[in-house]
């Protein structure tokens, strides 16, 4: 989303949020707040919510008790009012001073979190002392979903019921009944 279009949307939680605290303040009765912003509608109705601005717009219409409601048009169809309340929307836009800022949402805070452990994996990846066999088959992180064989995974990347693997995760011993003291590994 363009910066304009964060701004524009901040700028609609503010007005809309002013036009409760009006309602709120001067006591007045059923309210509807016609608004041609669906991702604003979107979020008011969303049951959760991390950003403040919106959280406080649903605690205020809660609290009036039915008295307010919120109704989503089309745009551009030539409603009274719309076509200018945008113009002014816009030039808002123009203006330097912001005074709201939002929360990444959950999805980008997932997302991020996501690259930073696939850039970790990775730079642990490239370092020689780790993971150098499984380096010679797999060189670049890849979190697509792969169906492969579960026994051929253990072989390739050495996790498993492997008496070595075993052994330093487990506590179990790594001999052989034959009396060999590791698994054998091929690099």
């Amino acid at each position: 989303m363009s910066k304009v279009h964060h701004l524009l949307y901040s700028i609609y939680f503010q007005a809309i949020q002013q036009v409760v605290q009006y309602v709120k303040a001067n006591d007045l009765g059923h309210v509807n707040i016609i608004s041609d912003s669906r991702p604003a509608r979107m979020a008011l109705s969303a049951v959760e919510e991390a950003r403040d601005i919106i959280n406080n717009i649903k605690q205020d219409i809660k609290e009036q008790k039915r008295k307010i409601t919120l109704t989503w048009i089309r745009t551009h169809m030539r409603n009274f009012g719309n076509e200018r309340a945008d113009q002014l929307a816009k030039e808002a836009t123009l203006t330097s001073d912001e005074s709201v800022s939002f929360v990444p949402t959950r999805n980008q805070r997932r997302n991020e979190g996501n690259k930073i452990i696939k850039d970790l994996w990775q730079n642990l990846g490239n370092d020689p002392k780790n993971a150098r066999w499984t380096k010679n088959l797999i060189d670049k992180v890849n979190v697509d979903r792969l169906y492969g064989d579960f026994y051929a995974n253990q072989i390739l990347t050495a996790h498993g019921v492997f008496r070595e693997h075993q052994a330093r995760f487990f506590g179990k011993t790594s001999l052989c009944s034959c009396g060999q003291e590791r698994d054998l590994f091929f690099t």
